[in-house]
């Protein structure tokens, strides 16, 4: 007889609590991506630097930099940030849900909707954003103007753990702080030195580097120069 899910509690339960997940294992490359070191634009490296930006782009879509201009304080500082707002006690962070929260521009929320989902993703999120959407029309902006802070759970059953589902990226460019716990994987869609197409390599972290992610829209812009990176991740 099929378990009846009432409600997400039961559907959370059956799948975590009791064990009856999908159990993976995945077999991924560890493809250590050579950091750029923006430091070496203003040097004599300056033109091996921009052919390592158009293969990184051309390849995989992804590179991460090193002397980027932000200080490693400040990075720590906001991943610090994202763990204390995602510990305090839930009535806490729902006074930030969309509709409540005292700042249109700040929204607390959660992808943990089982009812809604055909594969779970569970993630809370911080969005803040800087702008209206009527503003953002009127002009190309010329700094940041959205930052998401997500957090993922432990799964209290590590082997029940399958990460985000594999997606591409809709977006223009996104900067991404990854913590030392890593899981960033992106399909290759050509042969490489260290993998086959059609596998999955992981961008590994790299302390004090932000990853760079060049996604769908930059490809349009580009005219398809670099359309072989808008793959899945």
């Amino acid at each position: 007889m099929a378990p009846s899910f009432e409600d997400g509690k039961s559907l959370f339960n059956f799948v975590v609590r009791d064990g009856n997940g999908v159990k993976v294992k995945l077999n991924a490359l560890v493809h250590e991506i050579p950091p750029i070191d923006l430091s070496k634009l203003d040097g004599p490296d300056h033109d091996q630097v921009a052919n390592d930006f158009a293969n990184a782009a051309e390849v995989l879509g992804f590179f991460q930099v090193l002397n980027h201009g932000m200080p490693l304080e400040l990075l720590e500082s906001l991943k610090s940030s994202a763990n204390d707002f995602f510990g305090q006690a839930l009535e806490n962070k729902a006074a930030y849900r969309k509709g409540v929260s005292p700042s249109p521009y700040v929204k607390y929320g959660t992808s943990f909707v089982p009812e809604n989902e055909k594969a779970l993703e569970w993630k809370d999120y911080l969005s803040m954003v800087y702008t209206t959407d009527a503003d953002a029309l009127n002009y190309w902006p010329n700094e940041c103007k959205m930052v998401n802070m997500n957090y993922y759970p432990t799964c209290p059953d590590p082997e029940l753990t399958v990460g985000i589902g594999r997606h591409s990226d809709m977006g223009n460019l996104t900067v991404l702080l990854q913590d030392g716990i890593g899981g960033l994987y992106v399909k290759l869609e050509e042969e490489l030195d260290t993998g086959k197409k059609g596998e999955w390599t992981e961008i590994t972290p790299v302390p004090g580097a932000l990853v760079i992610r060049l996604s769908f829209v930059y490809v349009c812009f580009m005219e398809n120069i670099f359309l072989r990176h808008a793959k899945l991740i």
